[in-house]
């Protein structure tokens, strides 16, 4: 049998065979296979082959070249364990004094890290085993890909709520890593609350590291996370936000560059629940609901104008409230005058 079938059946005695041959060299060890131009050690590691990872390791020829080797995407052997979950291979490469901080941080074609990498795939034990190695450092957990993402942002997209938790809850990401934006602007929290990750948008609302600025953090448009998540509809990340002390009535009324709130968004887009989530919020006073745009449009206009029965509705059942309201006290005042005659 030879050593590319040797290692893909998980031979371990034909491994070692090969390993304590007097002939084995480094180039041996640095030959490719496959159309990925994957090294021995990196199909071990992407199968999670932890006894063939030992030996491959424990190896006077398996030099910090050999383990820092880079596929065609320019994925290392550590990044493939990464990718497929397999925490203990990972491991392994960590206790290696062979594994150096700069192998760790090593990025692929798309400047992904093994962390990235185990954050888009929600390989929460990974993500575990890096946070808490020495040779991972806060650099490396506040990298950035092609996209300008974080771990955390990459997390947030994917829906990955274990691991946004595990990398909040880590002494090495840090609120500037919280507050970090992508190539359009997005932080970690408006990737999340767009595509209506309700779970993680709580995770990280509840994160100490994440403040009232940043959920007043506007994107290249002047949009804030609760206006993206206004505008696709997002009810229960809507709700999340009007919950939070972190969210206070300044966020909500907050406009765009064309003076447009969150619930004129909703309104505009005939987001019924999300308008009446606003409505329905102490946070909302009467004169958001009035504000008008830079067009001079309130948020029933734009609702009328795009035929937005529903929001109509909704909008015009609160102006009539309001304006009760504030006819309440006059009239109790006259109906006292009347009591008196």
């Amino acid at each position: 049998m030879d050593i590319q079938s040797s290692v893909n059946s998980n031979d371990i005695d034909g491994v070692k065979a090969f390993l304590n041959s007097p002939d084995l060299t480094i180039e041996m060890l640095n030959v490719r296979y496959n159309y990925t131009n994957s090294t021995l050690l990196m199909l071990a590691a992407m199968e999670g082959y932890i006894e063939i990872v030992r030996e491959f390791l424990a190896s006077e020829k398996c030099t910090a070249g050999v383990i820092s080797a880079v596929d065609t995407n320019g994925r290392t052997a550590l990044m493939m364990a990464a990718r497929d979950g397999h925490a203990h291979v990972v491991r392994a490469f960590l206790d290696s004094q062979k594994c150096t901080t700069e192998m760790v941080s090593a990025v692929d074609t798309d400047r992904r890290t093994a962390l990235m990498m185990a954050a888009i795939h929600n390989n929460v034990e990974v993500v575990r085993e890096l946070l808490a190695s020495k040779k991972c450092t806060t650099e490396m957990v506040t990298a950035v890909d092609t996209d300008r993402r974080t771990a955390l942002m990459l997390a947030a997209i994917h829906n990955n709520v274990e691991v946004v938790r595990e990398l909040l809850a880590s002494k090495k990401c840090t609120t500037e890593m919280v507050t970090a934006v992508d190539t359009d602007g997005w932080t970690a929290l408006m990737l999340a609350a767009i595509d209506g990750h309700v779970e993680v948008v709580r995770e990280l609302l509840a994160s100490q590291k994440c403040t009232t600025e940043m959920v007043s953090a506007v994107d290249t448009n002047g949009w804030t996370a609760l206006m993206l998540a206004a505008i696709d509809g997002r009810v229960d990340v809507v709700r999340e936000f009007l919950a939070s002390q972190k969210c206070p009535s300044e966020a909500i009324s907050a406009v765009d560059t064309n003076g447009r709130t969150a619930l004129m968004m909703a309104a505009r887009n005939g987001r019924v629940d999300v308008v009446r989530a606003f409505l329905d919020s102490q946070k909302c006073p009467s004169e958001m609901v009035s504000a008008v745009d830079t067009n001079g449009r309130t948020a029933l206009m734009m609702a009328e104008m795009n035929g937005r029965v529903d929001v109509v509705k909704a909008l015009k059942e609160r102006s009539a409230a309001d304006t009760l309201q504030k006819a309440a006290p006059t009239q109790m005042r006259f109906m006292i005058l009347l009591a008196l005659l």
